[in-house]
Order: C-alpha cells, then sequence, then structure tokens
C-alpha cells in the first residue's frame, strides 16, 4: 500500500531512528575525504621526481603519501 510506505518514510525521517552500527557502516562505505586528501590527489598525478614542496599544515603526511620533499 503506497500510504503505508509513505507513512513509514515519514516516521523513519521524523524520528531520525539510527543506530551506531549502522553510522558505522556509512563511515566506511563512504571515507571521510578531507582538505588534505584532494592536495595529496593533485600531487600523485602530477608525479615530478626529487620535487621539494612546502606545505604549512601536516607536511608529514604530504612527504608519506607522495615522497615528496618538503621544506621545513
Amino acid at each position: 500500500n503506497t500510504y503505508l510506505e509513505y507513512a513509514y518514510d515519514t516516521f523513519i525521517r521524523e524520528t531520525a531512528l539510527t543506530s551506531v552500527y549502522r553510522q558505522h557502516w556509512i563511515q566506511l562505505i563512504h571515507p571521510y575525504q578531507g582538505p588534505l586528501d584532494h592536495v595529496v590527489d593533485f600531487f600523485k598525478t602530477r608525479p615530478v621526481e626529487g620535487e621539494t614542496a612546502y606545505i604549512d599544515n601536516e607536511p608529514e603526511s604530504l612527504a608519506f603519501y607522495t615522497g615528496l620533499k618538503m621544506i621545513p
């Protein structure tokens, strides 16, 4: 019955019934993409051996994921 489906969907939406396990699975399926992830992707698509870079936020992470030399 269409009415019952809409009523059920409305009830679930309005009461926001969620569980800790559901939230955990959502995070596993859709991992958080932060700003550093985009910077790493940028440098991975443009590899230049021996290049040096400066980043003022998390230079160790960028050096680890890309292999670039970091300016301290």
